[in-house]
């Protein structure tokens, strides 16, 4: 039976990482805001239970769901196109990679308009470029299009794709009200992380990361771990176990997580983090922070807020990040501001982004 909505929004969201499902959040929340209602949106994600938790009532299509019509499709934010570099080349699995990605646009749309809202794009190093031609052409359907960052924006325009809007994150329409009493001796570390499976990339880093993690505890820093994702961060949680370290784990299960789990990262001086939306939270909750390089967009979010933050670049020299850690800690103040200047001109962004979005939907 054709599941018909007004609004569906398609994303990576129910994969229960605190990222994406802030997205999804965020996004909900200003549809329902200008008078939408869940009989009108449904979401076309990785559907599990937790979702009803966090967004009671409303409607889900499983992503492998093809069996829908709407009158706005919504492409919701977050690295939704992407590819990285094959190893070893198949020919016949590129041939079916071929048929696969070009047959759904010999199909009839079944939405009247698209949107692509606050999304990254790449980088994309698949060796035949295959994962870019098929954005691109998605990409070329689409009636409007709003980047994340200048990299996406970037590269919308060497497509010379039409309708494309500079935009930023969605969760950076989230207004919140940061801590104005700040105890400048109490030194509160959040260290966000992730796996990362680049074999290359992924050894240094980790290497790294543990060397660090020895480093600020031996030095008796008040140091909180933190893991965005139970079901894709398997490799830093057994590690976390295994050595007997406590840490803190984004539990969307739970009634109210999401506004709890926002004030958990208020109470930090200092967060470093190889998660984007780590330092996209830290940015809307005045706090300083400290990239981990292992991709694009963990610079990008870095060079933004260049007077407020660093990125920890590779090869993850361990005098560098103690050097950033040890200037924030000690000229906080000077790093908080620094950080709400560019933090108001994002939030401006986003909604006006938003905005054009709901004269687009109404």
């Amino acid at each position: 039976m054709n599941k018909h909505f007004k609004i569906i929004i398609r994303g990576g969201y129910g994969l229960g990482n605190f990222g994406d499902d802030a997205l999804m959040i965020q996004i909900y929340k200003k549809l329902i805001e200008n008078g939408f209602t869940n009989n009108d949106i449904a979401f076309n994600c990785y559907y599990s239970e937790y979702l009803d938790v966090l967004i009671p009532g409303l409607n889900f299509i499983d992503i492998h769901d093809k069996n829908f019509s709407c009158q706005y499709l919504i492409y919701g934010g977050g690295t939704q196109f992407y590819s990285f570099e094959k190893r070893k080349i198949d020919i016949s699995r590129i041939f079916k990679i071929i048929v696969k990605k070009v047959s759904p646009f010999l199909k009839k749309n079944e939405w009247n308009k698209s949107y692509a809202f606050g999304i990254g794009l790449g980088p994309f190093h698949d060796k035949f470029k295959l994962k870019e031609i098929d954005t691109k052409q998605l990409f070329k359907k689409m009636d409007r299009i709003w980047t994340r960052d200048p990299k996406s924006l970037e590269l919308c325009e060497k497509w010379r794709l039409n309708n494309v809007n500079n935009g930023t994150d969605i969760c950076n329409v989230r207004e919140i009200n940061a801590k104005s009493n700040i105890d400048l001796s109490s030194n509160r570390i959040g260290l966000v992380l992730r796996d990362w499976k680049d074999k290359e990339m992924g050894d240094l880093y980790y290497k790294a990361v543990k060397d660090l993690i020895s480093n600020l505890l031996e030095r008796n820093f008040n140091l909180k771990l933190i893991i965005f994702s139970n079901c894709k961060d398997e490799y830093w949680k057994s590690y976390f176990v295994d050595r007997g370290l406590d840490f803190k784990i984004w539990n969307p299960q739970i009634k109210g997580s999401y506004e709890m789990f926002i004030s958990f990262l208020s109470s930090f001086d200092l967060i470093i983090t190889s998660r984007y939306h780590g330092a996209i939270y830290a940015s809307i909750l005045n706090v300083p922070f400290i990239t981990i390089g292992i991709e694009q967009k963990l610079e990008m979010i870095s060079d933004l807020y260049s007077q407020g933050s660093f990125c920890w670049e590779k090869p993850f020299y361990m005098k560098s990040v103690i050097n950033y850690t040890n200037d924030i800690l000690k000229n906080r103040l000077k790093y908080i501001d620094n950080i709400k200047k560019v933090r108001k001109k994002e939030k401006e962004k986003a909604d006006r982004m938003f905005n054009e979005l709901i004269s687009e939907l109404k």
